[in-house]
């Protein structure tokens, strides 16, 4: 069965972990300290190692036998004394020569003579024991002839037997509980917080997203505000879409009543001209409902969309060709003619489905409030700045236009200038616009500028240089 990874199992044993790393650290500091101070005292040992055994050995300078013995008995009490120390051990191996004759020698030791240099005597050594630690010193007695050479094995500094490695790694074993202890305590008084923070949370209804209490801990605040950031977006949210459905309802009930009215009117009418009233009635109403739902639909994708970040690069100029062609027939059912100025290439990060919301908001909305007879004049402007280009998209239109008092709050969803006269539903700007901050464009509404009335609507695309 899978268990869930513990965060204060993970607190605890990267504690203990980082004191073992610690531990290792200054043990081995203290190794190398103690190799280097060793190694700085090794050619005086060496050098008062020599004088000691040539002041023995020249009252027996006479008799090889008697100094044979001795040396024996010398590295006989060194290799005991290195099998029972731990620690500080560095054993000495030793030759003794009469002139250029050889009296002893230790198994180890190549045979060189007193005559050629140290070098020579650590090449040698190096060549037999495999290693460039060896120091060797030589004495020399011109009264007896005799010439002591004592060379040192390799690792001058400390010995780590298993009994010295125990001596230093006990301590810390020792230690483990009382450390686990301590640590244990504290980091269980230091989540507490965190628990506090997950208690409130728990205790909370699913309709309450107010803000948790603030913590005056540094490391716990980013987690609560965040969670406070996420509480208020979607409480945001969740009034959006309330209002959103309220609205819709509201939207819906004129068309749904139309509706019903006339089929009730249909259902007791026997003159065929009230029939046919009717019927007319009705499919007004299924038609202002068929829209209605379209631009529901489309304002509730726009929404989804809004933190949407698949973008894609188009030849913006072709895509607006193609999406006015889907227009062209309804244009032509009211005789209006549609023109549009662009360049041959003009291309444009944008997200497809949010970008042909507005596209095609804007032109369905052109074509609505204008005219029979009338024109719509759609450019598509690229012009280039130091660090990325401006793209400027604008649909103009011979309609009736909206005055400057109303020109932000046509924005907003379901509101329209004069609710009688219009056909629209009150969603098809609020789209364009919510479109067009998904793009990082700007939007804005004027009079159009070739005609006496109408509406010039200019959208801004920023394009920076990557």
């Amino acid at each position: 069965m899978f268990t869930q990874p513990s965060l204060f199992k993970r607190l605890v044993f990267s504690v203990l972990a980082l004191s073992f790393a610690l531990w290792c650290v200054v043990l081995s500091l203290m190794v190398y300290s103690i190799q280097k101070i060793s190694a700085h005292y090794a050619h005086i040992n060496l050098e008062n190692a020599a004088q000691q055994q040539l002041a023995v050995l020249k009252a027996i300078s006479g008799d090889d036998q008697a100094i044979r013995r001795y040396a024996e008995e010398n590295e006989a009490l060194q290799k005991e004394l290195y099998t029972h120390m731990s620690i500080f051990v560095s054993q000495h191996y030793l030759q003794v020569w009469r002139g250029e004759k050889l009296i002893y020698n230790t198994v180890q030791l190549p045979v060189t003579k007193p005559g050629q240099s140290e070098l020579q005597m650590l090449t040698s050594l190096k060549a037999t024991a495999g290693n460039n630690a060896w120091l060797t010193w030589s004495e020399y007695e011109p009264n007896t002839g005799l010439t002591v050479r004592i060379a040192q094995e390799p690792s001058v500094g400390m010995r780590l037997s298993y009994r010295s490695i125990g001596y230093y790694l006990m301590p810390f074993v020792i230690s483990v509980p009382f450390l686990f202890l301590p640590i244990w305590w504290g980091i269980s008084r230091g989540l507490r917080p965190l628990n506090r923070v997950a208690e409130e949370l728990v205790t909370r209804s699913d309709t309450d997203l107010s803000p948790i209490t603030n913590t005056p801990y540094r490391e716990l605040s980013p987690l609560v505000a965040a969670v406070n950031r996420l509480m208020e977006q979607v409480g945001t949210r969740i009034r959006r879409e309330q209002e959103f459905l309220h609205d819709a309802a509201h939207e819906l009930k004129t068309p749904l009543a139309v509706i019903q009215l006339n089929s009730e009117i249909l259902a007791d009418a026997t003159e065929a001209s009230i029939q046919k009233a009717a019927l007319e009635g009705i499919q007004k109403g299924v038609t202002r409902a068929t829209h209605t739902t379209h631009q529901l639909l489309a304002s509730a994708r726009a929404d989804n969309h809004q933190h949407h970040t698949g973008f894609v690069a188009i030849n913006f100029a072709q895509f607006l060709q193609d999406r006015l062609a889907q227009w062209i027939s309804l244009a032509l059912q009211k005789n209006i003619e549609i023109e549009l100025n662009a360049p041959d290439i003009c291309k444009l990060d944008v997200d497809r489905e949010s970008i042909t919301l507005l596209v095609d908001n804007l032109i369905d909305n052109a074509i609505k409030y204008s005219g029979h007879g009338s024109r719509i004049h759609v450019r598509l402007l690229h012009s280039h700045l130091p660090d990325g280009s401006i793209i400027t998209l604008q649909v103009c239109d011979q309609g009736c236009g909206i005055s400057a008092e109303y020109r932000e709050k046509v924005f907003e969803r379901f509101f329209r200038v004069n609710p009688s006269e219009s056909h629209g539903t009150g969603l098809g700007l609020s789209i364009v616009k919510r479109a067009a901050e998904q793009h990082s464009a700007t939007i804005e509404l004027a009079d159009n500028p070739e005609t006496e009335h109408g509406l010039m609507v200019t959208i801004k695309f920023q394009q920076y240089i990557r």
